[in-house]
């Protein structure tokens, strides 16, 4: 067995195992093999994203330019930590 990536209908990439005398497009007809699921990781940090942007005073195009460190920082915190925390509960 082998793991292949391949793209679903609505373009999200997935994996799945198919047999190593299958050809690759065999993809989307294999055991699914998945990622842990993100679907809800952008609305559980909208309001931290939101007030951590306005406690920074980025109000703006030009202090998004400005600050973009902050705002890179914001996201990151506010993002990686949710991801850490969803692979850990599938561990």
């Amino acid at each position: 067995m082998r793991i292949v990536k391949y793209y679903d209908n609505d373009g999200w990439a997935r994996f799945s195992k198919i047999r190593d005398s299958d050809p690759d497009d065999m993809a989307e007809f294999g055991i699914p093999v998945e990622t842990v699921d993100i679907s809800s990781l952008l609305d559980d940090c909208k309001k931290e994203i939101h007030n951590a942007l306005a406690e920074n005073g980025i109000m703006c195009y030009n202090d998004i330019v400005s600050k973009q460190n902050s705002v890179t920082s914001i996201l990151v915190s506010a993002i990686r930590r949710r991801i850490v925390n969803a692979f850990k509960e599938v561990k």
